[in-house]
């Protein structure tokens, strides 16, 4: 990750004029979490839920695959981020209790996810980019199917 994706965030919040009691209300972050991510303190891809984040880039017009060092690609995603999980997992050929056993989750967290009764959105987005790279998918498609969750959470 850009060890500058902290300081850009700052940067753009300022430009912007955007008070941090507005960015936190926009955000769903509470201000210890914005404190934190300013002052480097905080990981982005490991201590803050996805949502979170890209509520936060869209807030302040950043770019999610910049801050985070990822190409975009062409390719669309027209699925949801929990089917996009069962179709990257199936296309790797590994079973849902395989994927669990790479990621470090408990037996059932993967299928709860591809079920649509675990919200990815609520996990750090290093959960996303293990799950891309285990199932030796692209990250870039994996962040777009988040961002589609996020349209269809929030609408826009």
């Amino acid at each position: 990750m850009n060890m500058q994706a902290n300081q850009c965030i700052r940067e753009a919040r300022l430009t912007l004029g955007i008070s941090d009691a507005e960015i936190v209300e926009r955000t769903r972050l509470t201000v210890s979490e914005l404190w934190h991510i300013e002052m480097r303190s905080t990981d982005l891809l490991s201590d803050v839920a996805s949502q979170k984040i890209l509520l936060l880039c869209k807030e302040l017009k950043l770019s999610l695959n910049e801050l985070l060092d990822i190409p975009e690609t062409d390719d669309s995603v027209s699925e949801g981020l929990a089917t996009h999980v069962c179709n990257v997992r199936t296309r790797a050929k590994l079973t849902s209790l395989q994927l669990d056993d790479l990621i470090g989750y408990e037996d059932g967290f993967i299928e709860k996810v591809e079920s649509g009764a675990v919200a990815l959105t609520e996990y750090p987005l290093e959960l996303l980019m293990e799950i891309a790279d285990y199932t030796h998918s692209s990250r870039a498609q994996m962040l777009r199917a988040l961002q589609g969750e996020l349209k269809f959470i929030i609408g826009g």
